[in-house]
């Protein structure tokens, strides 16, 4: 490795360490929370924002990045536990959970009705899934 290189390697990690830090305190995270709601209420930082994400996922490359990150992480019981978590909380806060019902397509929202029946099992769902696509 060059030396500029190993430099630079090293001065990212260092300030990825003061970022750690910096977030552990509950006062700096508030401040970049509010901060973060008042940027994004702005309705020309949202168009940038969504330009800039729209024109990084049309390259092939940064979506073959992305996938492999995502199948990296899923591969980690902890990561799908964690996930599996926050989503069962959020589907259960009496105010989350009705918006994220509303978002939901009208299959979706029959698989959703399905799992919450008693006694019903994953083939269903899988079958269902077939019919809707054979359908389309």
């Amino acid at each position: 490795m060059r030396k500029g290189a190993s430099h630079a390697a090293e001065a990212r990690q260092r300030m990825s360490e003061a970022s750690k830090a910096a977030l552990a305190d509950p006062a700096v995270r508030q401040r970049m929370s509010e901060a973060s709601k008042a940027a994004w209420a702005d309705p020309a930082v949202r168009q940038r924002m969504s330009e800039a994400s729209k024109a990084a996922l049309a390259d092939p490359a940064v979506r073959q990045r992305m996938s492999e990150a995502s199948k990296a992480a899923l591969a980690d019981p902890a990561v799908r536990q964690r996930m599996s978590e926050a989503r069962k909380a959020a589907w259960a806060d009496p105010a989350k959970g009705p918006k994220h019902l509303r978002g939901l397509n009208s299959e979706q929202r029959e698989i959703y009705r399905l799992y919450r029946r008693k006694g019903f099992s994953a083939p269903e769902a899988v079958e269902i899934a077939a019919n809707w696509k054979a359908a389309a």
